[in-house]
Parts: C-alpha cells; sequence; structure tokens
C-alpha cells in the first residue's frame, strides 16, 4: 500500500490493480532466446511478445555476443512470436545493420498470416529480410 499522492485524498490504494481476469501475467510478455548453431548458421529462437524494454534489449544482446564471437550468418526464428512492437522492429533492423557492415547476413523464419508478420509487410521489412516459412527451408536457402 502507499499513500495516493493527490491533494484532498489521504485515502492509500492498492500497490497492485484488483485482479480482472482479464490482466495477462508477466509470462506472456517475457521474450525468451535461446541460440543453436545447426550446419554453421547461428539459429535465434524468439518466443513471446517481442516489446520494449524486453524483447529489444534481449535481442541486441543476444545477436551483439555472438556477433562479437566473428558469427555471421544468422536466422531469426519467430515463428513463436505473435506481436512485435516499433522497438522491437528497430532492433530487429538494427541487428541487420550491424550484420550487414561486418559481412553478415539474417534470414527469418516467420509463418504467414500472423500479427509478425503484418508488422513485417506493414513496415517493408519483408523486402529487407528473406523471410522464410519453416526453418528446413531457411537453412537450406544458405547452400544456395
Amino acid at each position: 500500500m502507499y499513500k495516493n499522492p493527490l491533494p484532498g485524498h489521504d485515502g492509500t490504494v492498492p500497490a497492485e490493480p484488483p485482479a480482472t481476469g482479464v490482466r495477462e501475467s508477466a509470462q506472456e510478455h517475457r521474450v525468451e532466446i535461446k541460440a543453436d548453431k545447426k550446419n554453421g548458421i547461428n539459429i535465434l529462437y524468439l518466443a513471446g511478445k517481442m516489446t520494449i524494454g524486453d524483447g529489444d534489449v534481449k535481442l541486441r544482446k543476444a545477436f551483439r555476443d555472438l556477433l562479437e564471437a566473428g558469427e555471421r550468418q544468422f536466422l531469426f526464428d519467430m515463428s513463436e512470436v505473435p506481436y512485435l512492437d516499433s522497438a522491437a522492429v528497430g532492433e530487429t533492423v538494427a541487428c541487420y545493420k550491424r550484420a550487414s557492415d561486418q559481412g553478415g547476413v539474417i534470414k527469418v523464419v516467420m509463418p504467414p498470416g500472423g500479427k509478425a508478420h503484418e508488422v513485417f509487410v506493414l513496415t517493408y521489412l519483408d523486402r529487407v529480410f528473406q523471410i522464410f516459412p519453416d526453418e528446413d527451408e531457411a537453412l537450406a536457402s544458405f547452400a544456395s
């Protein structure tokens, strides 16, 4: 509980909003990023809503760590990303620029029709990134 600082209000209010059953859990907002390497391609598996302060920060760190280690071929698997905000879009573009500046490449796995795919289309990122519907097709594209 905390004291409400508004003039004329001397009551206290709960620090947490009341449970309504509609509120999403913090876990639904948390992004998880797992790294793997297949056939020399670094795969970042992203899962969860990519939003400011969580998704963008985690993506930046995971990507920079690999780039600084000398890696240059990347696949961002966004199959489990239901939504990304402008901060996540901006960080995805920043990763692309960092990779390109160092002779690297980023490709994306993203099933068509979802909200994340819609964001990529609306922001023309589908013209910047090669987007594939599944991991196998994306990995095969690195060989050609």
